[in-house]
């Protein structure tokens, strides 16, 4: 006897590809939604402020403070760069201990991902061994900030082809609500994470921590644009450090020193 195969009871050629063709159409779509908010946080991320301070490690009871390894700040500064970030800031005290630190990651940040580096020194010092290390950097990609007046400091940087940048009191301003903070990542000592460094330390602000967060995740939370205080009109000292600046200053810019 012959047996027959009927199509109801295999189903056609064609419904036998619906629900592959299916899931394929659906990873497509996830795939391009995907790609969609990779691009919108590339665009949207710029400046990357780095706090290198003793005493200003943003922590608390239930954050203990423990500092970055060195190989933990280079993957800090990676994925910033995968966002997009162009220009990173450095706050540091104790320069010599941190030297091989602040060259690591700086050197790290413009040979491997060409980024504009400014680095400022929370010190009126800046010892005649540090300029030679100084000089490592790469002259384009480089301004040191300096407190005061640093005339000394500033004959001796643009000597080795470094731009200096002499920071005075900034003075109490009204400006316009600014906007930086959603352009900006903050990373303290221990890597606690916020969007501006004038609020580094004020747990109300505070992200999460390299340790436990990536990036990419923090910005696609719609909280964290709630994650500094956006109704700040007042200027102080510590907008001078601000990454936003060093654009200009490596630029030449005038207007935006």
């Amino acid at each position: 006897m012959i047996l027959q195969k009927k199509n109801s009871d295999y189903g056609t050629a064609s419904s036998l590809f619906e629900l592959p063709k299916a899931i394929a159409e659906q990873l497509r779509q996830c795939a391009d939604e995907s790609t969609d908010e990779m691009a919108a946080l590339t665009d949207s991320v710029k400046y990357l402020w780095i706090h290198l301070l003793e005493n200003d490690s943003g922590s608390d009871d239930k954050h203990p403070a423990s500092e970055l390894s060195d190989e933990e700040w280079l993957n800090v500064v990676d994925e910033a760069a995968s966002l997009g970030v162009q220009y990173m800031c450095l706050c540091v005290d104790n320069f010599a201990a941190k030297l091989t630190r602040v060259l690591s990651i700086c050197q790290w940040a413009q040979s491997t991902h060409g980024m504009g580096v400014g680095i400022h020194f929370h010190s009126d010092e800046l010892m005649d061994s540090y300029y030679e290390e100084l000089s490592k950097l790469d002259p384009d990609k480089t301004c040191v900030m300096l407190n005061g007046e640093c005339a000394e400091a500033s004959v001796f940087l643009k000597e080795k082809g470094i731009k200096p940048c002499e920071l005075g009191p900034l003075g109490d301003r009204k400006t316009p609500p600014c906007e930086v903070p959603s352009k900006m990542i903050c990373v303290g000592p221990a890597g606690t994470l916020y969007r501006c460094g004038l609020v580094l330390g004020d747990d109300r602000f505070r992200l999460g921590s390299v340790a436990n967060d990536k990036f990419s995740e923090l910005m696609q939370d719609g909280s964290v644009s709630e994650a500094w205080p956006g109704d700040t009109s007042l200027a102080n000292d510590g907008c001078q450090v601000c990454p936003s600046k060093l654009e200009g200053r490596l630029c030449g810019d005038q207007n935006n020193q």
